[in-house]
C-alpha cells in the first residue's frame, strides 16, 4: 500500500466507524485492505457491543440495506470488519455524494480526523502502518520505520488533536483563531 493513501483510508475508516458508532477497536493494515475489530466483543460480549452502537434498530436496519446495495465486499464475523480498498473508495465516493457541495469546518476531535492525522504523522515519517489500537483516551500507533524496524508509539487523544492542530495551520495561510471546533 502507497504511503500518501493512508490520509484518505484512515480518514474513510474514521467516518464509517463513527457512522458504526464504534470507538474503540483495533485496526490491522493489510496490503489489500484493513481489518478491523472489536476488542473484547466475542460472544460473551455480544450484548455490551450491540448496546453501544448509537442507533436505533431502523437505523441498524437501513444502514444493513445500504450496504448491501452499495455492493459493499464488507464482511463482519464476530465484531471483525473487513474493508477491501474497492470498499474504501465506494465508502468514499458514497460520503462524497452525501456531502455534495455543503463546505463545513473538519472537527479536529472527531475520530475521522485524528485517523487522518496518525495517517499524516506515518506519511512525514516514511513509516509503514502495521495496526492501531484505539482505547479510551488512549492510541497506540504500530509502524515499521523505512529501515524495517517496528516500533510502537502511544498517544493520548488529546496529543493527536493538538498534532492535528499543527497539521491544519501547516496547510494553508491560516491563523490560529482559523482553528475548527
Amino acid at each position: 500500500m502507497a504511503l500518501n493513501e493512508y490520509v484518505s483510508h484512515l480518514r474513510t475508516l474514521g467516518q464509517e466507524l463513527e457512522n458504526l458508532g464504534i470507538d474503540r477497536f483495533n485496526l490491522e493494515c493489510r496490503e489489500d485492505g484493513y481489518l478491523v475489530w472489536i476488542p473484547g466483543a466475542g460472544s460473551a460480549a455480544k450484548d455490551t457491543f450491540a448496546s453501544s452502537l448509537k442507533v436505533n434498530p431502523l437505523q441498524k436496519l437501513w444502514s444493513g440495506a445500504a450496504r448491501l446495495l452499495a455492493g459493499l465486499s464488507l464482511r463482519r464475523r464476530r465484531h471483525c470488519y473487513r474493508y477491501s480498498l474497492a470498499d474504501i473508495g465506494r465508502i468514499e465516493r458514497s460520503a462524497r455524494d452525501r456531502r455534495g457541495q455543503e463546505l463545513r469546518p473538519a472537527d479536529g476531535h472527531s475520530l475521522s480526523q485524528l485517523l487522518r492525522t496518525i495517517g499524516a504523522l506515518a506519511d512525514q515519517r516514511n513509516e509503514r502502518l502495521l495496526g492501531i489500537s484505539w482505547q479510551n483516551h488512549t492510541v497506540s500507533i504500530v509502524a515499521a520505520t523505512a529501515q524495517g524496524k517496528r516500533k510502537v508509539e502511544v498517544f493520548r487523544v488529546d496529543n493527536l488533536y493538538d498534532l492535528w492542530v499543527s497539521m491544519y495551520l501547516r496547510r494553508g495561510d491560516r491563523a490560529v483563531e482559523d482553528v475548527p471546533r
